[in-house]
């Protein structure tokens, strides 16, 4: 009876999730038809829903690279099973990172125009460069890693044209023995995962620094604030990657449960450090009270909208984890799983923070006044329907996509995978 249940509640997932979908896109067609009249912005906050989950996306991708290069560029052999699965999602949560400001842009049209009207003095200029220059590595170095697994299923894929297709992207005769490559015997990949770091470390240090430039937002302004951007990167890619790994990973348990706990132990140091700088930011601030600085971190803490710090963030995004990851969770690689699950929805909480509130305190004495509506304070920016239906429709779309790649793109190398 149980299998009968189990596919019954999955096809209803996939349902669901086609549903979700269906309306995204649907709602992504409006947004481009109608523009931004759609989202709920105003003069008072420019950016919302949108521009936090790009960061939250960006910073996805930049993480999960970063720990790659644990095993690509420093050896680490612990955490070897998960390289290939974390250039995977790295590159998947750019694309969706790149959507999702896509959609925020008032003409997404015209972002080309970046590069023809080229300015040095941009921070966004360089940023961009960053992206092409980060989506190039990435890709060339998924294609060096997967070229040999390409080559077995090219003589053994069960479809003709699936041979074929894995043949065309092996690029090697079908007799060739090709050697699996890794950081000891492939400069260029090797190469290539250190050229990664500094365009990882630029991509999502380079997002940060817009808001850190933003003299107008003392919330903003200051040179930590693309470190911490860094940090939560780090957080939330290595927790996305402990979820993916616990829960989609081919491999037997008892060599999962090593690979499981020792990511999920090294998101939860990194996470301690993030909530080490947050609160040494947020003491400084509050301490010093001036008042453009300090007012933001009220609203964080005690605004309309504390709960998204409190128990997105902090409980349910930071305390229940660590709770269960360094305490009764920690030999249990489901538990490990739900518990790094939290942490990659608690940082969506951490991005909001980040947007949302230092864009409700005025900047200029007397606004509140003269600006005649009630969209001066916190209460004045609530995502759209159409926001929050756009959103979750990339996100689901992105899930299709890792389960698409999960079929097609071995993430374990093939021969091991038989062994296994």
């Amino acid at each position: 009876m149980r299998p009968v249940v189990s596919k019954v509640t999955r096809w209803g997932l996939v349902a669901v999730l086609a549903a979700v979908t269906m309306v995204g896109l649907w709602a992504v067609g409006v947004r481009a038809y109608r523009g931004l009249l759609v989202a709920n912005f105003t003069s008072i906050s420019p950016w919302g829903l949108w521009l936090s989950l790009y960061i939250y996306f960006i910073g996805l991708s930049a993480g999960s690279f970063l720990i790659s290069s644990l095993v690509y560029v420093f050896g680490v052999k612990r955490f070897e099973p998960a390289g290939r699965l974390a250039l995977i999602q790295a590159f998947g949560c750019l694309l969706i990172g790149l959507m999702m400001i896509a959609i925020d842009l008032g003409r997404p049209e015209r972002f080309y125009r970046v590069i023809t009207n080229w300015n040095s003095s941009s921070v966004l200029a360089w940023e961009v460069l960053f992206y092409i220059a980060y989506m190039a590595v990435l890709g060339v170095e998924i294609w060096i890693l997967l070229r040999p697994d390409f080559h077995v299923l090219s003589r053994k894929a069960s479809w003709r044209w699936a041979r074929k297709l894995y043949g065309m992207f092996a690029f090697a005769d079908p007799d060739e023995d090709l050697k699996r490559p890794t950081p000891q015997n492939s400069f260029f990949l090797w190469a290539l995962a250190i050229a990664g770091i500094p365009l990882a470390i630029g991509v999502h240090g380079g997002t940060g620094m817009i808001f850190a430039v933003v003299k107008a937002r003392p919330y903003w302004y200051t040179g930590l604030f693309p470190i911490l951007f860094i940090i939560s990167a780090l957080v939330s890619g290595g927790a996305l990657l402990t979820f993916l790994a616990a829960f989609f990973l081919p491999m037997e348990k008892e060599k999962k449960l090593p690979l499981v706990k020792g990511l999920a132990r090294l998101t939860a140091y990194i996470l301690l450090a993030d909530l080490s700088l947050l609160a040494i930011e947020s003491f400084v601030a509050l301490y010093g009270d001036v008042p453009d600085h300090s007012t933001p971190y009220l609203m964080i803490l005690t605004g309309p909208f504390w709960w998204v710090f409190w128990f997105v963030q902090i409980l349910g995004g930071s305390v229940i984890p660590l709770f269960l990851i360094l305490g009764p969770g920690r030999n249990r690689v489901k538990w490990l799983g739900v518990a790094t699950a939290m942490i990659v929805v608690g940082i969506v909480g951490v991005r909001l923070n980040i947007v949302i509130p230092p864009l409700q305190t005025t900047w200029a004495g007397g606004l509140p006044a003269e600006y005649h509506s009630s969209l001066t304070t916190m209460e004045g920016y609530v995502p759209s329907l159409n926001e929050w239906i756009t959103s979750f429709g990339l996100m689901a779309l992105g899930v299709w996509g890792f389960f698409l790649v999960r079929k097609i793109l071995p993430l374990r190398p093939v021969d091991l995978e038989k062994e296994t």
